[in-house]
């Protein structure tokens, strides 16, 4: 099904045709896919990261480390994160533009190349296309194909450091930033809040010792004392399951959510601070699945 906008601004009050000369067009062209519009964008951003690339693989080939630091894993997983988000990016472009072409297959009026026998998947296609934008499509996937394999060869060293990268993340999250609110919901007896927090925990806490400390001011819902407690959170090379984070993500979002159909929402009785932490974890583990399963 397609909408077309120009139709709502024609019937507008105060609609003005010289103001929109594309409104007046039986078949204006979609901007989405006007690939010549895109092209320089796509040239600066695949100048841009590969050369960004090349820096970041002449320092892994020419140094060993046997695991990075934090920053270094969490660094290295964003460029890996951009780089698939480009790919997928450019790969939309020539996705829209192709589809385009197909609802709107050309004809001998429009383009004289176009013999009036021609089939239709002819005009869709072999006498639909520009010379202009067929060297721009060449281009465009050139440069998908040559990004992906550069990607390829730092595949290891991609998929070590998001694992790490994320295990940390996560054992952070869920170790650390979640013990204030739980401390919190024990102490004011909000029992579904201290559940669901509690089950996230047990969902993909891994403990030091191998079970969660039950010496824990916060599982009293007191305040640490004097003496700090403090909870050394371990470093792995291993991701979350799919399992793990799928029931991870799904009960965040029941705390963070504003929709409950009528009754009162948990996150009312979140802090702005705990609010925050637990929104910018659940936006950032969505592209976690993609950085885990890495062709």
């Amino acid at each position: 099904m397609q909408i077309a906008p120009f139709n709502y601004i024609k019937r507008s009050k105060h609609y003005d045709p010289s103001k929109w000369p594309l409104s007046s067009s039986t078949n204006p062209p979609s901007p989405q896919a006007d690939l010549m519009v895109h092209l320089p964008q796509i040239r600066d951003e695949h100048q841009n990261y590969i050369s960004e690339l090349a820096r970041y693989s002449n320092e892994v080939t020419t140094t060993f480390k046997e695991a990075g630091s934090d920053a270094e894993n969490k660094a290295v997983t964003e460029l890996c994160l951009r780089g698939l988000q480009l790919l997928s990016s450019w790969c939309s472009v020539l996705t829209e533009l192709c589809s385009w072409k197909l609802l709107h297959p050309t004809d001998h009026a429009s383009n004289p190349r176009c013999p009036p026998t021609a089939e239709e998947y002819e005009r869709a296609t072999r006498y639909n296309y520009t010379s202009e934008e067929k060297f721009a499509m060449i281009e465009v996937i050139a440069m998908i194909k040559g990004l992906q394999v550069l990607m390829a060869r730092m595949e290891t060293v991609f998929a070590d450091a998001a694992r790490r990268s994320i295990y940390a993340e996560l054992q952070d999250f869920v170790q650390l930033a979640l013990r204030e609110p739980l401390r919190k919901a024990i102490k004011n007896k909000k029992d579904l809040i201290r559940s669901i927090i509690v089950s996230v925990r047990e969902t993909c806490g891994d403990w030091a010792r191998g079970c969660e400390p039950q010496q824990d001011p916060a599982l009293r819902g007191k305040k640490d004392g004097e003496a700090s407690f403090t909870i050394k959170v371990p470093r792995r090379n291993v991701g979350p399951s799919s399992t793990q984070l799928y029931m991870v993500r799904t009960q965040l979002e029941a705390l963070i959510s504003d929709k409950s159909g009528g009754r009162r929402t948990l996150r009312k009785d979140l802090d702005a601070a705990t609010l925050h932490q637990i929104e910018s974890f659940h936006r950032t583990s969505f592209y976690w699945t993609y950085l885990l399963n890495l062709p």
